[in-house]
């Protein structure tokens, strides 16, 4: 949680916008006065680093050019520790924590920079805030103060904490912990080398503060108990575990030579837990399941969001895909997920992120869990995205008037100027009383004014009629973030001011608007046709009893029915044993069965299934599910059309008196008998 202070130096010397007092008052449920004291303090802060300070005009707040540096960089340790009690209360229960033996006053004393009264009234707050909870603050005579209690939550929210501080880690955190924090650095990126994934920053620093946490705990002997929700079994056959224990030895250097198997486990959990940018393939537990999930959301969201076209947004399914399985597993484990911007996406995004907390139960009831607000949030942020993209650039000039109360001359002088350094279209110049009054009924990009001038909810530059170099910086950095986009369904919406448009209307002129503007790419311009199972696996996809030598070449044999009908190319069959490499224990979908498969663009050319049963079962590497008998290999064009097929097998797979009887099958005209039930 950023301070008061920290948010009016971002809104006003990082982002150079401007602000009421009474404005940033009423954000904040504090007085003016308050803010008046922020401002002092921070125009203090800025003056000690050579910085001008903020411009007050009339309860208007500007700052003359946006800042290059970070609001960590402008403070000290002490400054940071008095502008936020709050944050200091994080930091010494989280010193506390970490020491896992007594810490003493004297101690955090030198760590926070404040009064041994001080740090006395915040462990005090400290114990009221956790009264009766998970935990206890335990003071020893002459020795300190230590926190015992439930380990697994204790460790949790130590992580919360310090990720809510990164920012400032270096203030309180000793040369001790910061080189161990190198040396987990390196630990993670072998364990994302071994998992050939790379981890959002986010991620990264959740991780270093588990890490962190879990080893000075673990050699304090505050021993981790595992609670029943985490399942040793299908951890084990995680491709988190087997990289945890591939980067065993790196690990003993941190942990110790004694770091025990609740360790592994808790450490791998918290790496499948954790959220992964550009992954390479979307597979994984359950993901049958989860892609049609994932398409069934989708869908609902898109009949909710009208006119939109999240539907045939490939990038937007492989998005949620791959999120949502780490967002599963914090469910399921019950780990606190922080999303800086939930009231930025609830405030400015209300329709859609209430239409996806209205979808949301899709996911929550095919996976029995609940997502908290904060994960929808995110949820929702995919869809934002999906939105942007389906916009275009467009060279529109800002429209702008010119407010001067100097006279005509005045007015005329800095009208020509904008209009000859700049891209823009000078609407009209106005003094006060008339700019407000033609306001009311217009609307335009921003004002230029010689004097402080507010109008409700328009962007005000105010600038001298000389218009100085440094006034230039100030409108160059507005027109910066003035840059147009147009999208259809903002069209739509204006067309519907004059026009009634039903629901079809909207969603047939969306298209239309869509062709014509060059959004949707040749194969989108069509309704997509998912066809049944018994439309793609089809006698001469079958053969029964094949004698295969390992897996790798049961896998080929699937692949060579695949080519041969001319659904996918040769490179395929390779593309899919090197996933069967990658992914082997998650193409093993259930106790005997695997699917292997391989992305679209790694050579298929339609949509198709084969099937093979095995003379003799073979192993796929899965610790539960081996040996393997029968390979359904999929081949597919999108993360759309073969679904509806992917469904009739799953549900015909998951009957196991269905499977005996293919693989009693001779011939595969009996298989396709049962596949079509007919």
């Amino acid at each position: 949680m950023k301070s008061r202070v920290e948010n009016l130096f971002n809104i006003l010397c990082r982002e150079a916008d401007q602000i009421s007092v009474e404005k940033f008052a009423t954000q904040h449920n504090v007085t003016s006065r308050t803010v008046y004291k922020d401002l002092s303090t921070l125009n203090q802060l800025l003056i000690s680093q050579g910085l001008t300070s903020i411009q007050n005009a009339r309860g208007i707040l500007t700052y003359e050019a946006p800042v290059e540096i970070e609001f960590s960089e402008l403070v000290k340790k002490d400054d940071i520790f008095y502008l936020d009690p709050e944050m200091r209360r994080r930091v010494i229960l989280n010193l506390v924590i970490l020491r896992a033996r007594e810490i003493s006053i004297s101690e955090l004393q030198h760590a926070i920079g404040v009064s041994k009264n001080t740090i006395q009234r915040d462990l005090d707050e400290v114990k009221k805030s956790f009264t009766g909870s998970y935990f206890c603050i335990e003071a020893t005579p002459f020795k300190g103060v230590s926190v015992t209690g439930n380990e697994l939550k204790i460790r949790g929210l130590f992580a919360d904490n310090l990720t809510k501080d990164w920012p400032y880690l270096n203030a309180f955190i000793s040369v001790q912990d910061s080189e161990r924090i190198n040396q987990i650095k390196t630990s993670i990126d072998e364990i994302s080398n071994c998992l050939q994934v790379e981890y959002s920053e986010n991620a990264q620093q959740k991780l270093i503060a588990y890490m962190l946490v879990s080893i000075a705990r673990f050699k304090g002997n505050k021993l981790l108990g595992l609670p029943c929700n985490i399942d040793k079994p299908d951890l084990l056959g995680s491709p988190e575990y087997g990289a945890v224990n591939k980067c065993v030895d790196n690990l003993k250097e941190l942990y110790g030579e004694d770091i025990t198997e609740d360790e592994l486990y808790f450490l791998s959990a918290k790496f499948r837990e954790s959220t992964v940018v550009g992954m390479s393939d979307y597979i994984s537990e359950n993901w049958i399941r989860l892609r049609i999930l994932v398409s069934e959301f989708i869908n609902k969201m898109d009949q909710l969001v009208t006119p939109s076209n999240f539907a045939n947004d490939e990038k937007l399914f492989e998005s949620i895909l791959n999120h949502l399985r780490p967002a599963y597993w914090r469910a399921v484990s019950g780990e606190a997920v922080y999303n800086p911007l939930l009231d930025y996406v609830v405030n400015e995004f209300e329709g859609l992120y209430k239409a996806t907390a209205e979808s949301i139960y899709i996911l929550e009831k095919g996976l029995s869990v609940s997502f908290s607000d904060d994960e929808i949030a995110f949820l929702t942020m995919f869809f934002m995205a999906s939105q942007e993209r389906t916009k275009r650039p467009v060279e529109l000039r800002p429209k702008v008037i010119v407010v001067c109360h100097a006279g005509v001359a005045t007015s005329e002088i800095v009208s020509s100027r904008l209009e000859s350094k700049y891209e823009v279209s000078v609407l009209g110049t106005f003094g006060l009383n008339e700019a407000q009054k033609w306001l009311e009924n217009h609307s335009i990009d921003f004002v230029v004014s010689t004097f402080p001038f507010t109008y409700k909810n328009v962007k005000v530059v105010e600038v001298s009629p000389q218009l100085d170099l440094r006034d230039q910086r100030k409108i160059e950095n507005i027109l910066r973030v003035s840059e147009k986009t147009i999208s259809p369904d903002e069209i739509i919406s204006i067309v519907s001011q004059t026009v009634t448009l039903s629901k079809s209307d909207k969603k047939t002129l969306q298209k239309k608007l869509e062709e014509y503007l060059g959004f949707l790419p040749k194969q989108d311009k069509e309704e997509r046709y998912c066809p049944m199972l018994e439309e793609v696996l089809t006698e001469d996809l079958v053969e029964t009893h094949y004698c295969a030598k390992d897996s790798d070449d049961a896998v080929r044999e699937a692949g060579r029915l695949l080519v041969k009908k001319g659904v996918a190319k040769e490179e395929y069959i390779e593309a899919m044993i090197e996933n069967v490499r990658i992914n082997g224990t998650y193409i093993v979908i259930a106790p005997g069965i695997a699917m292997p498969h391989a992305r679209p663009e790694e050579g298929a050319l339609g949509i198709g299934f084969s099937l093979i049963t095995l003379e003799q079962p073979v192993n796929f590497g899965h610790p539960k599910n081996d040996p393997v008998q029968l390979v359904v290999a999929l081949c597919a064009i999108d993360h759309q059309t073969h679904l509806n097929a992917l469904a009739d097998l799953a549900e015909l797979l998951s009957d196991e008196e269905n499977v005996q009887k293919i693989l009693k099958a001779d011939k595969a005209a009996e298989v396709i008998a049962i596949t079509s039930r007919r």
